[in-house]
């Protein structure tokens, strides 16, 4: 016999599972996106500005080349639509 409501616990953990893989994939896109930052686009060293003005003034920066660099992306994935969006290579991008 089973305990009473162990049904819907199994229910529960597995529809949280689906959940948390949905998270876990989004999380791991934002690291990916940070990595492409920090290793193929920012600087190789520390940040040059000196003021907080001048920090924010680079860092958007780097936001918006990122973020035209990955509509590029997109672009070039739907002119061809065996292509996912999410495997363009990102550093192939940066080097045109």
């Amino acid at each position: 016999m089973q305990p009473r409501g162990a049904g819907r616990r199994e229910g529960a953990v597995g529809a949280r599972s689906v959940g948390s893989h949905a998270l876990y994939r989004e999380r791991w896109e934002i690291e990916l996106a940070f990595d492409e930052i920090k290793n193929h686009l920012g600087p190789s060293g520390p940040i040059r500005s000196r003021t907080p003005e001048g920090v924010r003034q680079e860092l958007w920066a780097y936001l918006a080349v990122h973020h035209a660099i990955r509509q590029f992306a997109h672009a070039a994935a739907l002119a061809r639509p065996a292509v996912d969006t999410d495997r363009v290579s990102y550093l192939k991008c940066v080097r045109i």
